[in-house]
């Protein structure tokens, strides 16, 4: 299609679950071209007996994060002899997340790009570019965890709560209970979560698997009652070393 036309795709689907789509030039899937897609078959009796096994879900999707765009990435990777480009600068989750030097921490996480403060935004607050996942206390939540990750494994894990794993990429499984969980690029989860902790702010974190460092990504699940997180000077919260997938 045309800048600013509408192209519609019809196809038949093979299994229902928790899936994702992404384009397939360079490397434009991770300059933001990709999405989840969430399949439901009514016919289908393990999806049925699941489906009552949970009160609500959410979409956790996982994504590596660059200054270049994929074209420069691209032509490094590409060059001969092999140009590494760096760890990403940023590590986003359902879209979130936010440049550590922005924040005050001059650790840039291995950044070989852009070590400055010249991508923060004047609005660079936790409050506005960490997503959150509101929750109530007592119910059971299926979070589809999808990796739209291009060059990074992570582990994820959600401070003061354990996950059951249903599903894994259309698949339903026997449900097995985990504190964290590796996932590659591509792959996708289904968890079960249980609000069954005080009401508070807890973070879910990925921490970089098979790499000495990378950006932390964060996502922030809120009970029902409780007040958000900020990083005022009034009511500093810090998210340095908030790494809950190594409690495990």
């Amino acid at each position: 299609s045309a800048p600013l036309q509408t192209q519609v795709y019809e196809f038949e689907v093979s299994n229902s679950g928790t899936h994702y789509w992404h384009g397939h030039v360079s490397m434009e899937r991770t300059d933001g071209f990709q999405g989840p897609i969430i399949i439901s078959d009514p016919s289908n009796d393990d999806e049925m007996q699941l489906e009552r096994m949970y009160d609500e879900e959410a979409v956790v999707f996982l994504q590596d994060w660059y200054h270049l765009d994929g074209r420069e990435r691209r032509t490094g990777l590409d060059s001969d002899p092999f140009i590494w480009i760096g760890n990403a600068q940023t590590f986003l989750i359902n879209g979130g997340g936010v440049y550590s030097p922005c924040l005050g921490n001059d650790d840039a996480a291995g950044d070989t790009v852009d070590s400055g403060l010249s991508s923060c935004a004047d609005d660079c607050s936790i409050e506005n570019y960490i997503k959150t996942i509101e929750m109530e206390a007592g119910k059971t939540y299926r979070l589809r965890i999808i990796a739209g990750t291009e060059l990074v494994g992570v582990n994820f894990a959600i401070q003061g709560h354990s996950m059951t794993i249903v599903e894994v990429e259309g698949s339903i499984v026997e449900p097995y209970e985990v504190q964290n969980l590796d996932i590659m690029p591509a792959q996708r989860y289904s968890v079960l979560v249980t609000a069954d902790q005080e009401p508070s702010n807890y973070w879910g974190t990925t921490s970089v698997r098979y790499r000495s460092t990378a950006p932390m990504g964060y996502i922030n699940l809120r009970y029902k009652g409780a007040v958000a997180p900020t990083n005022d000077a009034n009511n500093p919260v810090s998210m340095d070393g908030e790494d809950f997938s190594k409690d495990h």
